[in-house]
């Protein structure tokens, strides 16, 4: 696999074609391959104690001006990302919401992503996480269009 690109114009036609298979729509992004090696990178730097309590996760965006660029965000009130997983070439998006608790997941990392795209009016071409995404980030994504987009696998 090949690593997410640091930048570059990812365009409208970075989502492909859409099939269904069961109850679930597959939708052909590329940059869903990009989004998922970049995850299983992450996934060999982190430590044990990081694998059972943390979340990374992972979007590649298009910014109003046409251009595409990595964003990354770790779960919790403060989500930080270390150098060894955020790379060179990753924006840190930190959490800015302190009403985030376990029943309402706003500290998730994919919450964190989705509520920054929202608010900068910027597309996520791709989006993904370290662990399994839970049933109310799936909600979000799902409100947002975002099924097709998910890297990832789903709880």
């Amino acid at each position: 696999p090949r690593a997410a690109p640091e930048s570059g114009s990812f365009g409208a036609d970075s989502v492909g074609a859409a099939r269904v298979r069961g109850s679930v729509v597959e939708v052909d992004n590329p940059a869903n391959a990009r989004v998922q090696s970049r995850i299983e990178k992450i996934q060999e730097n982190m430590t044990e104690a990081e694998r059972s309590r943390t979340t990374y996760a992972v979007a590649e965006v298009q910014l109003p001006d046409g251009t595409g660029t990595t964003w990354i965000s770790a779960a919790g009130k403060e989500g930080y990302v270390p150098p060894r997983i955020r790379g060179k070439d990753a924006e840190v998006i930190k959490n800015k919401v302190s009403e985030g608790t376990s029943k309402n997941r706003l500290n998730d990392a994919e919450q964190t992503l989705m509520r920054e795209a929202e608010s900068r009016g910027v597309k996520i071409i791709s989006i993904g996480a370290t662990r399994p995404m839970c049933k109310l980030c799936q909600g979000v994504a799902d409100e947002q269009g975002l099924s097709g987009a998910v890297a990832t696998p789903r709880k």
